[in-house]
């Protein structure tokens, strides 16, 4: 099984380049948990990327707020 912390550099270039994640969509490719993945996006978020990327309740992806991050 991967583990989260395996995937993030991919998941936060997706995002960084301008594409949306969801984190359903991001657990049935890597087989993560959704709960795990939602976690680490949130504190990555808050501590390292702070108003680089967010989630966005309305297509349920997390986007980045300033492309190129």
């Amino acid at each position: 099984m991967v583990k989260v912390y395996e995937i993030l550099p991919k998941i936060l270039k997706d995002i960084s380049n301008g594409i949306g994640v969801s984190v359903k969509d991001m657990t049935t490719k890597y087989g993560v948990s959704e709960s795990n993945l939602r976690k680490h996006l949130s504190g990555i978020e808050k501590s390292f990327y702070k108003n680089q990327y967010k989630y966005d309740a309305s297509t349920k992806k997390w986007i980045a707020i300033n492309i190129g991050f």
